[in-house]
């Protein structure tokens, strides 16, 4: 079975695909990654074929994105109208007829499911996290107040699709179909974009979504024990367990400087602010100043901060990159931009979190991890050292935290990780199946 797999975004978006990319291609699938060379140092490292569609100058570009407080054109431009007519071109090369085609890709990939559109072929729709399934009876948490879950259960579908219709039909819903209608396919009304996204319409190929996080993880919410589709959730929607992939070598240690640092300043805090975080240094100020305070040692991971490190205190340490999963194990907490594969590793690692959400998904996250009691949140207006101090004392002190971190580290033993990984390549193989000898070749005019 030929697999293309489409992925954009960020790291964390990138590194679980690629894990699921090389299974695919261990069974025997001819696999082609489609991603920009961004994020080459990660992916010529994967075994896999890549093809960047995409170029540093578009990441560059985008590097602010940052969802809501985005102007529609950009978020227009990140998602659908820079990268959809680059994938369709890329794509075609690609694509043979009679042979089988699937498309993997991100929840935001909305130009993998076009692509999918367009050559009427079956698509698996890979979600990290709850908010791209939005389930109407119990909404994720969408914005600082959690405003839809705090309204009366039976008006939250209704103001959901409003939603829906108003922001990313307007957002997103328009560039849309104008790049559908360029390549002679049906628009897409607005109020069922999620539809679209997760299920497909009448007459467009098979869809499944594929859930990469437990069940556990999207309590409260009871939409998962319940029937999906009456919960407003897609009907072809599988669940698994978080991929834990951060590029770390089977063989990697440490660097020297991390090792001797560790010695001398064991269980450090760990900051990361995630691949598109605006301001580094002025958070890194504010997160110096607050160690100081706690007498705290700290290890800050940027890859995008010059090299200060004859300025640093003795007991800060800057580092570009380190794999969470071998950090992690050595530190006493997370600080994080609560990007679910930072989330994810932390709850691996069995260390407390504090999260500072900005955009898309981070919100939802941040509720779902103060719900399993493993973490605090600051939001960014409120984000400065007296705040940090403040509760950066409560996750280091009060025995809960560590408990409950604990707690969710053993409900990651042999469920996330590796067997996560070959439990989604079975899903993907099974939703593949059936469809195998259905498959209708059309090449785009």
């Amino acid at each position: 079975m030929r697999i293309l797999m489409v992925s954009i975004g960020t790291v964390g978006d990138i590194l679980p695909m690629l894990s699921i990319g090389r299974e695919l291609k261990h069974r025997g699938h001819d696999i082609i990654f489609f991603t920009s060379a961004d994020m080459r140092s990660y992916a010529e490292t994967s075994g896999l074929q890549i093809n960047y569609f995409l170029n540093t100058e578009f990441e560059k570009k985008m590097m602010q994105f940052d969802g809501a407080g985005t102007a529609v054109k950009e978020a227009q431009a990140y998602l659908v109208e820079e990268p959809s007519p680059k994938l369709y071109a890329a794509v075609k090369t690609f694509i043979e007829p009679n042979n089988t085609l699937l498309i993997c890709s991100l929840a935001s990939a909305y130009c993998g499911r076009t692509v999918a559109d367009a050559y009427h072929i079956p698509s698996v729709l890979i979600h990290y996290t709850v908010i791209g399934l939005m389930p109407k009876a119990e909404p994720p948490r969408l914005d600082p107040a959690n405003s839809l879950n705090k309204l009366p259960k039976f008006m939250r579908p209704f103001i959901l699709a409003l939603v829906e219709q108003l922001i990313l039909g307007f957002t997103l819903g328009k560039a849309l179909n104008r790049l559908r209608r360029q390549h002679h396919l049906g628009s897409i009304p607005t109020r069922k974009l999620y539809q679209w996204m997760n299920s497909g319409l009448p007459n467009t190929p098979p869809v499944a979504c594929l859930g990469l996080f437990p069940q556990w993880f999207a309590a409260p919410l009871t939409a998962w024990q319940k029937n999906r589709v009456s919960e407003g959730l897609p009907p072809t929607t599988q669940f698994s367990h978080f991929a834990l992939n951060d590029n770390a070598p089977e063989n990697y240690q440490l660097p020297t400087t991390v090792i001797d640092f560790l010695q001398t300043h064991p269980h450090p805090i760990v900051l990361t602010f995630g691949t598109r975080a605006g301001k580094v240094q002025e958070l890194l100020a504010i997160a110096i100043k607050a160690c100081q305070q706690l007498n705290k040692p700290a290890i800050f991971l940027s890859r995008y901060l010059p090299d200060l490190s004859e300025t640093l205190p003795n007991h800060i340490l800057l580092v570009d990159y380190l794999p969470l999963s071998k950090i992690l194990p050595y530190s006493s907490l997370l600080v994080h931009h609560a990007g679910i594969n930072s989330a994810a590793q932390a709850l691996a690692a069995g260390v407390p979190q504090l999260v500072r959400p900005t955009m898309g998904d981070q919100l939802d996250n941040a509720a779902r991890l103060i719900h399993l009691g493993v973490a605090e949140e600051i939001l960014p207006k409120h984000f400065n050292v007296k705040n940090l101090v403040k509760k950066l004392s409560r996750l280091l002190n009060e025995p809960a935290y560590n408990a409950a971190s604990k707690n969710m580290q053993a409900k990651m033993v042999n469920q996330a990780g590796e067997p996560a990984i070959k439990n989604i390549a079975t899903q993907i193989e099974t939703f593949a199946k059936p469809h195998i000898k259905t498959i209708k070749y059309n090449r785009l005019c």
